[in-house]
């Protein structure tokens, strides 16, 4: 639950509503991460009722005093039952520094190339931007000044 604030005196409503869909598009990637959504402090801070305090108060103590912070999260990965062999893995292994190599190749031309298309449009059509987005300005004038009402939200 979310704690209700007195936020309507210091932002404006947009504001606000713009950060409840932020907010409700966080929670849903959260629970539908495979690992995430399996947490012991998400599924509490999910399911605990904002009527029962007490609950509420011994699962944030949990969540403050967790043991496997930093560097102790390894403690939480545990090893196969079985013996891995050396020849099993390295393929595997190998195949994975490839896959992490090429995607850091990809991801640096990438954003080479968008820098650069930013730098390329950013000039010459800045002006051409400003003028559709002041035409869109005066269409919605005109159209807050019909008298009817018909273009009012209900």
């Amino acid at each position: 639950p979310i704690p209700e604030k007195k936020l309507h005196n210091i932002y404006k409503d947009e504001f606000i509503e713009y950060r409840c869909v932020q907010f409700q598009k966080f929670v849903n990637w959260i629970c539908q991460h495979p690992v995430l959504s399996e947490s012991e402090i998400w599924l509490h801070f999910i399911t605990c009722s904002e009527s029962d305090e007490k609950r509420w108060k011994n699962g944030k103590r949990q969540a403050e005093s967790d043991l496997l912070v930093g560097p102790k999260f390894c403690l939480a990965i545990n090893a196969p039952d079985k013996t891995l062999l050396a020849n099993t893995c390295e393929p595997e292994i190998d195949s994975f520094i490839a896959y992490i190599n090429l995607m850091d190749a990809a991801l640096k031309t990438l954003q080479n190339v968008a820098q650069n298309q930013k730098k390329c449009h950013q000039g010459p059509y800045k002006r051409e931007f400003l003028r559709i987005g002041d035409s869109f300005s005066q269409f919605s004038k005109a159209l807050q000044a019909d008298g009817n009402g018909a273009n009012q939200e209900s």
